[in-house]
């Protein structure tokens, strides 16, 4: 039987992240919908040209109901661009392994050691659920549940990898995987570890 950690955050600080995310996430969808068809080689009417200039008048307009803040302008590099575009288009519920649903995803550059940090959120397909004791507990062994696991990780490493290639990291990404918020594991270097080895 395997224990998780239970993903701890400050309500306060849960909201306003949840608000500047939802933000972000809307902004970066529509200009990756208006700029995506040239993303994926496709034809478009859409020139980079005119893209800057709707960014640029989108930039410097003011909305009178959000302070000073708000109302400044952001910039953003294009790494970090193509990072939340990727996040805007992977971040929806749905098929991620014949064991498990991906119901939500966030991704940020890291630091020191890795290149890229995407954090999962999961749960269980339909025959799955039946393997889920609670608080963060299975009943399969750290074997099975590390393959289950090793492999929504490597589902989720295949579709970041164009985007981490682009980038020319000189790191490998971690993915932290979580099961109804509870930290399952975090795969690096090809290798799934379980929350607590």
């Amino acid at each position: 039987m395997t224990t998780c950690r239970k993903l701890n955050l400050a309500p306060e600080r849960m909201i306003r992240n949840w608000t500047f995310g939802v933000i972000i996430i809307i902004v970066v969808g529509l200009v990756s919908l208006l700029w995506g068809s040239e993303c994926l080689g496709q034809d478009s009417s859409y020139t980079p040209g005119w893209l800057a200039k709707e960014m640029e008048k989108s930039s410097s307009r003011e909305f009178p109901f959000l302070n000073e803040w708000a109302n400044s302008p952001a910039v953003i590099n294009n790494a970090e661009f193509e990072l939340l575009r990727m996040i805007t288009l992977t971040n929806s519920e749905g098929y991620l392994t014949d064991d498990l649903i991906k119901i939500g995803l966030s991704a940020h550059w890291g630091n020191f050691d890795t290149c890229l940090t995407i954090i999962v959120g999961t749960s269980p397909q339909s025959h799955f659920k039946d393997h889920y004791l609670g608080n963060g507990r299975f009943d399969l062994s750290d074997r099975e549940l590390r393959h289950v696991f090793e492999d929504a990780a490597k589902e989720i490493h295949r579709m970041f990898l164009p985007l981490f290639q682009k980038m020319s990291c000189q790191s490998d990404m971690i993915i932290e995987i979580y099961y109804r918020g509870f930290d399952v594991g975090t795969y690096y270097n090809g290798e799934f570890k379980l929350a607590g080895e």
